[in-house]
C-alpha cells in the first residue's frame, strides 16, 4: 500500500524513501513502540483529491499522533506521507 517513493516524518526524523526502506523504517517504529490502542480521530480529504487520516496511537507510556496522506497513483490509492509525532 506504500507508494514507490514515502515521505516519513517519525519524531522529527524525516526522509524520503523507497517503498522496501520505507517499510523497514516503518517495522524498527513499530518494534521500538509496539501499539497498545490506535484511535482515528479525523478522516477526510483535499480538494486536490487526497486522502487523509489523523490518529492516537498508544504504546505503553507514550502517545503518538500520526497523519496519514493518501494519493490516487495510476488507480490505486497509495500511501504518500506518514507523520508520527509525540503527542
Amino acid at each position: 500500500y506504500l507508494s514507490s517513493l514515502v515521505e516519513i516524518n517519525i519524531i522529527g526524523e524525516q526522509s524520503n524513501y523507497s517503498n522496501t526502506q520505507a517499510e523497514f523504517v516503518l517495522k524498527d517504529f513499530f518494534k521500538n513502540h509496539p501499539v497498545s490502542s490506535f484511535q482515528k480521530v479525523h478522516q477526510g480529504s483535499s480538494n486536490e483529491g487526497l486522502t487523509y487520516l489523523v490518529g492516537r496511537y498508544s504504546s505503553n507510556t507514550t502517545i503518538f499522533r500520526v497523519y496519514v496522506v493518501i494519493k490516487m497513483i495510476k488507480g490505486a490509492y497509495m500511501i504518500d506521507k506518514i507523520d508520527i509525532s509525540r503527542e
